[in-house]
């Protein structure tokens, strides 16, 4: 799946990893990550993304779960909290 910036998206079942937005299992965290996925934030009401440094969030909050953080996700264009998600895409080759 492509997003309209010619982002790749992971698809909804990989392997064993499925992406935090997709119901993924509750060990998903930034160290599990693999260093070619980028990860970003989903607003659930006003669908904006926004893509994090997923190295400064393992700095500031260490090996916690992504589930965990969801509920801290804010968004920077509407400031809802709540619903928002993590989403999880490849980043682009060079």
């Amino acid at each position: 799946m492509r997003h309209a910036r010619s982002i790749l998206l992971l698809p909804e079942s990989t392997h064993n990893r499925s992406s935090p937005d997709a119901g993924a299992d509750a060990q998903t965290s930034c160290q599990t990550l693999r260093q070619w996925q980028r990860l970003g934030g989903l607003c659930a009401s006003c669908a904006h993304e926004g893509w994090l440094d997923r190295y400064q969030l393992e700095r500031r909050y260490g090996a916690v779960r992504l589930s965990a953080l969801q509920p801290l996700l804010r968004c920077t264009r509407c400031q809802s909290k709540g619903r928002n998600r993590f989403i999880i895409a490849a980043m682009a080759r060079d």
